[in-house]
């Protein structure tokens, strides 16, 4: 921050972790009270204001529902202009920021939700490209963050939040996998428009896909595990398959055939979820 040209103080207005804070007031009392002077934080977070000269001034700095801070600062007496530095930290609600991330350690775009002990969503955000996530002024308490990928099982993590301060959470994403691959009739011939359905051994279907006009089908964010993949058009296929952590494997569906047994895989078929949603 630039100091003023006569007479005055300066600083940073800046929330406890040191974080600028654009747009504070800040006002100025004499000792005997009276208001002297009213400004605003810039972009930055800088302040600079003109005082009468030599003495004890109060500065009371406030930010949105942050608590007010009120701190003296002294111009002392000097041969030049009487000019003081100081900084205000304003305390405010806690922010909670990390990373999510892949078991590769990529980072994920995933919805991050944050939902109080009632169930209520008290903030939520979509992390970055490189998985950075940032929710701020959130309250004090038992809060439980939920992060959903946009593929693949979402996961659930407890979290204690302060009155104040910044909570740093990164979140490691369960490993998943995932399935590509055609679905085809007894003649040979892909078929488009049938339906995929990938069950887990509670019967519960875990994910489905539509086949385009070339029989394609994509299955992935899969946890691994031991399933049934089905294939619908008429006639249905049948097979067991495995799907393993970090890996897209490759099967092919015959419709009218049915397989106790995994089908064989072929990796290396990579895709993304869905062709008619």
């Amino acid at each position: 921050p630039e100091p003023p040209d006569g007479p005055g103080a300066y600083g940073l207005l800046a929330d406890r972790d040191g974080e600028p804070l654009a747009g504070a007031a800040l006002t100025v009392f004499d000792t005997a009270g009276t208001s002297l002077v009213a400004t605003t934080s810039d972009e930055h977070g800088r302040y600079r204001v003109a005082l009468p000269g030599t003495g004890e001034y109060l500065l009371v700095g406030q930010a949105g529902g942050r608590e007010p801070v009120a701190e003296w600062v002294v111009l002392p007496v000097a041969p030049a202009a009487p000019v003081a530095r100081h900084d205000l930290r304003i305390e405010g609600p806690a922010s909670l920021v990390g990373v999510v991330r892949s078991t590769s350690g990529a980072g994920v775009a995933a919805l991050v939700t944050l939902v109080d002990r009632h169930g209520e969503v008290v903030a939520g955000t979509r992390a970055g490209a490189d998985g950075r996530y940032r929710l701020v002024h959130v309250p004090a308490g038992d809060h439980h963050l939920l992060v959903s990928p946009p593929s693949g099982e979402s996961t659930t993590q407890r979290i204690e939040l302060p009155v104040t301060g910044r909570v740093p959470c990164d979140v490691v994403l369960a490993p998943t996998g995932g399935l590509t691959g055609t679905v085809r009739s007894e003649r040979g011939r892909e078929v488009g428009d049938a339906v995929t359905t990938l069950v887990d051994a509670f019967g519960v279907v875990v994910a489905s896909d539509r086949t385009g006009p070339d029989g394609t089908f994509r299955l992935l964010g899969i946890p691994e595990g031991e399933y049934t993949l089905t294939a619908h058009a008429g006639t249905p296929a049948v097979r067991s398959v495995r799907v393993s952590a970090d890996e897209i494997i490759g099967t092919d569906l015959v419709l009218g055939a049915a397989s106790a047994d995994a089908e064989r895989m072929v990796p290396g078929r990579h895709g993304h979820n869905g062709h008619g949603g």
